[in-house]
């Protein structure tokens, strides 16, 4: 907090500036970048990677989600589980969090509501995630096309 709340204003939820998420063991804080998207920094608690020194940017360590609007959460989970990336909790129509704690694509249905936003809808826009096993594009012409790598 000490780091980044004089770069950015913190979105509150609750009047509070941390969120706690029980279930997933992490602690987030949201902010909105300069283009307007917005950002989580989250301490995810199970994963082993504590530091004692100040934080910086170097402690950031990766990207752990990234959003991904698609027409059909359900088709995208078919298509992301046949190279082998699975629901990691919760699924539903309109959400899903796949992959893993080091790395989770965060489904969702397009036209929800971005999470601690309460006006942005979520529509897809050209993006292509690389992973170690498939590289994920979505596209206005073709939709989401995975690529399996191996």
């Amino acid at each position: 907090m000490r780091w980044i709340t004089p770069k950015v204003q913190i979105i509150l939820s609750q009047g509070q500036e941390i969120v706690h998420f029980e279930s997933w063991n992490a602690d987030s804080i949201y902010f909105y970048d300069p283009a307007g998207n917005i950002v989580e920094l989250i301490a995810r608690h199970n994963l082993n990677n504590s530091a004692n020194e100040v934080f910086s940017p170097a402690s950031l360590l990766c990207v752990s989600e990234i959003g991904l609007p698609v027409p059909d959460v359900e088709e995208a989970l078919l298509k992301l589980s046949r190279v082998g990336i699975v629901p990691w909790q919760d699924s539903n129509s309109q959400f899903a969090a796949v992959g893993d704690e080091r790395g989770l694509i965060i489904a969702v249905k397009q036209g929800r509501i971005w999470f601690m936003s309460d006006q942005e809808e979520a529509y897809p826009h050209p993006l292509t995630i690389k992973t170690d096993v498939c590289e994920i594009t979505l596209d206005d012409s073709k939709g989401m096309q995975v690529k399996e790598l191996r």
